[in-house]
């Protein structure tokens, strides 16, 4: 039999039960031990007089019982929901962004609908549908940059008429390589493809402080040698023009590269429709200019992807193997990543690095001002020449003629320069 409690003993207990059921769970065994008393008998008293071991809050009542964790499955469950919710939220400003970019397209250039170039492709005869495809890789110009021959050694040196000779000879020298003997017939249809950084750019301060045409200027300077470029090329050649364009990233308007928005925010967007604009009226060129930095399109075909090569997730050089190694990488990952979605890459198109290479999924680009300050100072770079792809695609065999044209000349620098191989 329970031995009576004395009433000191009772208000002794009851002042304990006051201190401590605030104190969340387990509270009863915390007072049982400041009482001095066993747990089991303490919590025998408790029933007796029907205290219960709910711990109250502040306020004196029940504290509420702790919140049961959430199942693991209904945890995931609301993590995709909320992305969901947040990627429709962007996919509604990227629909917003490009109907605005589609209305100043037409407003401003008076062009219509672009075409898509995943969809595009060119109209030829049975007969012409045989015959190998020609395609000119060109891509950082850099039109109105200043490269000084006396900060590099003598190597080279390049401004706005050595870009615009170097031009010249890129386009003619593709017409003769593209005719025979040179190529095994006249070709059913030419690929253009300018792969982004057509400008100069101010987003770099000694660019900036040492260009020889500011943007603008370099835009219309550019856009009218480009022109001559396409109406030289349609006539030479004899065949319908197939135009394909990106932006780089010397070519935006904004301080620090966009994700979100980026040909929006490009000065090679206004370039590409101008040279539309240029041409609307002439059935036999055709612009292939997406709303994405990506361009996934067919030649003869075989898939291809150009892209300009900043947004390929692979960063600089690296060590003494140099741009090799992020082309090659970032080449793998874009067929990838593609390949994931469903299509397939044959051929990716890379400008950005300056390095004219083949990897095993496409060609790496040179550039037209060709050895820079950047490449002799900070990269300590191998001096090469400014040089671009010129690609023939064959409908069985995919690229069978790769051919690296050099665009510089005698007088631009003594890289060029003969070599007497006699000494």
């Amino acid at each position: 039999m329970a031995m009576k409690l004395s009433p000191e003993e009772e208000k002794r207990r009851h002042d304990a039960v006051e201190k401590y059921r605030s104190t969340g769970t387990g509270w009863p065994r915390r007072a049982a031990k400041a009482l001095g008393v066993g747990y089991s008998a303490f919590r025998s008293w408790m029933g007796k007089n029907e205290i219960s071991a709910t711990p109250l809050s502040a306020n004196g009542a029940p504290a509420a019982a702790p919140k049961a964790e959430e199942p693991l499955a209904l945890r995931q469950e609301r993590k995709l929901k909320d992305r969901i919710a947040r990627l429709k939220g962007e996919m509604k400003i990227a629909h917003r962004e490009l109907n605005d970019m589609e209305d100043f397209r037409d407003s401003i250039f008076g062009l219509g609908e672009p075409i898509d170039p995943e969809s595009y492709r060119p109209r030829l005869s049975s007969r012409s549908s045989k015959l190998e495809v020609p395609l000119l890789f060109q891509s950082d110009e850099q039109w109105g940059e200043v490269i000084k021959a006396e900060e590099m050694g003598g190597l080279n040196a390049y401004n706005r008429e050595i870009a615009a000779a170097r031009y010249r000879r890129l386009i003619e020298t593709a017409i003769k390589c593209s005719l025979p003997p040179y190529a095994p017939s006249a070709p059913p249809v030419f690929y253009y493809c300018m792969g982004g950084d057509s400008v100069s750019g101010s987003i770099h301060e000694e660019l900036a402080e040492t260009n020889d045409l500011s943007t603008i200027p370099a835009i219309r300077d550019y856009c009218s040698h480009v022109s001559w470029g396409i109406k030289t090329l349609k006539k030479e050649l004899g065949c319908p023009i197939v135009v394909v364009r990106v932006p780089g990233n010397h070519d935006r308007t904004t301080p620090k590269s966009r994700h979100k928005g980026y040909n929006e925010h490009s000065f090679d967007t206004v370039i590409s429709w101008h040279l539309e604009m240029m041409f609307a009226d002439d059935p036999e060129v055709t612009f292939l200019i997406p709303p994405e930095n990506d361009a996934y399109f067919d030649v003869a075909g075989w898939k291809v992807l150009l892209t300009h090569g900043d947004m390929m997730g692979t960063g600089g050089g690296q060590g003494y193997i140099g741009a090799a190694a992020p082309i090659t990488k970032g080449h793998r990952k874009l067929v990838e990543t593609y390949g994931q979605a469903g299509k397939p890459v044959d051929v990716v198109l890379t400008g950005h690095f300056h390095v004219d290479i083949e990897t095993e999924y496409g060609f790496g680009n040179g550039c037209l001002p060709g050895f820079s300050e950047y490449a002799r100072l900070r990269l300590r770079a191998k001096p090469s020449p400014p040089r671009q792809w010129l690609l023939h695609f064959h409908p069985d065999h995919g690229v069978t003629t790769r051919r690296k044209i050099s665009v510089a000349a005698p007088g631009e620098g003594s890289l060029y320069e003969p070599k007497d191989r006699a000494a």
